[in-house]
């Protein structure tokens, strides 16, 4: 009876999971982005993520390259002509939170399947064991 129990349980977690992204995909999508102002985009999702992990010298070094982002990214956008490049901008960067809110409820869902040692998979519980 577990093994039932547990699947329906690891099913609607991963249908949770999938709407989570799609929260995620739809709102990118819709920004149209450009190669540059998406490889922007992740670059600043990838500092937003390591920063806090960081030492103060560390910060300091990342706030400096933080910015060197929202520079390229400003004069990308109007390079790009958009109308209002500080919108847009902004827009990338708002978008960069939506991602950072769903990556960290996907996280929490998976610890959470782990917590009721439903994960069987040994590569997924190898990456579940790191600590933030």
């Amino acid at each position: 009876m577990r093994h039932v129990s547990g699947n329906l349980f690891y099913r609607s977690m991963i249908s949770m999971i999938r709407r989570q992204w799609k929260n995620v995909n739809v709102p990118l999508g819709q920004l149209k982005m450009s190669i540059s102002e998406f490889s922007l985009f992740k670059a600043l999702t990838i500092w937003h993520y390591n920063y806090y992990k960081l030492q103060d010298s560390g910060k300091a070094i990342s706030a400096r390259q933080r910015d060197d982002i929202f520079r390229t990214l400003l004069l990308i956008c109007t390079d790009e002509g958009h109308e209002d490049p500080t919108l847009r901008v902004s827009e990338i960067v708002l978008a960069v939170g939506n991602v950072m809110t769903e990556v960290h409820e996907l996280v929490t869902t998976l610890l959470e399947i782990t917590v009721f040692d439903e994960v069987q998979d040994p590569i997924l519980k190898d990456m579940l064991k790191f600590k933030y």
